[in-house]
C-alpha cells in the first residue's frame, strides 16, 4: 500500500471524480405520473437532482485529489481524507436513492405537473449503481493515499538547491587583504576577478 505513487493517486481519484460527475448528469430515477391534460406524463430525474450532495462529493474528491499532487506529507494526508470524505457523501447519495427513491420521483413530479401522486414507477436506473461503486472506489483510493503519503516525497523538494557537504569555502586572499563575500561580489560587480 505505502508503495503507491503519488501521480497515480492524484489521477486514479481525479477520473473517479469525473466519472462520478458524469452519472450524476444521468438519470438516476424515472416514474410516470398524471395531469388534466396527459394520462401519463414521463418522469426523469437526474442524480444532481434527486441528491444534490453527489455532485458536492464528486467536487470535494477532485478538490483532495489535485490538493494531494501540491502538498508535504501532512498536507497529503489531510488531501487523502478529502477523497475519502467525498467519496463517502457520494456512496451516501447512493444508497439513500436506493433505500427509498420515492421521495426523488415525488419531487419531481411535484415540479412538473403539481401533485406528488406517482402512477407508475420509480424506478431506479444503472446510474444510481455506478455511483455507488464510484464512490467506495473514491473512499478506497483516498485511504490509500492517507496512509501511502507517509512514505511520498515531499513535493517541493525536487526544486530546493542541493545541500553542500562540509562547510564554506574560506575568503580568498587577494594582494594580502581578505576578501569576504560582500567584497568579492563588489569586485564582480566592478568586473575584476575576486579569485
Amino acid at each position: 500500500m505505502s508503495r503507491v505513487r503519488r501521480r497515480t493517486a492524484v489521477l486514479v481519484a481525479l477520473v473517479l471524480a469525473g466519472a462520478v460527475l458524469a452519472t450524476a448528469a444521468a438519470p438516476w430515477v424515472t416514474a410516470t405520473t398524471t395531469s388534466p391534460l396527459a394520462a401519463a406524463v414521463p418522469l426523469t430525474v437526474s442524480g444532481h437532482t434527486a441528491v444534490p450532495l453527489v455532485t458536492a462529493g464528486a467536487l470535494v474528491a477532485a478538490a483532495g485529489a489535485l490538493a494531494l499532487s501540491l502538498g508535504g506529507r501532512f498536507a497529503a494526508r489531510v488531501a487523502g481524507a478529502g477523497v475519502v470524505l467525498g467519496g463517502g457523501l457520494v456512496l451516501a447519495s447512493a444508497v439513500g436513492v436506493l433505500a427509498d427513491p420515492v421521495p426523488s420521483a415525488e419531487a419531481a413530479a411535484r415540479a412538473a405537473v403539481g401533485v406528488t401522486t406517482l402512477t407508475a414507477g420509480p424506478h431506479v436506473q444503472p446510474a444510481v449503481h455506478a455511483s455507488l461503486v464510484l464512490g467506495a472506489a473514491l473512499v478506497v483510493v483516498g485511504a490509500v493515499a492517507t496512509v501511502a503519503a507517509g512514505r511520498w516525497a515531499v513535493a517541493d523538494a525536487r526544486h530546493r538547491a542541493p545541500a553542500h557537504d562540509g562547510p564554506a569555502a574560506p575568503p580568498r586572499a587577494v594582494d594580502g587583504a581578505t576578501l569576504d563575500e560582500r567584497d568579492a561580489w563588489d569586485a564582480l560587480s566592478r568586473g575584476e576577478d575576486p579569485t
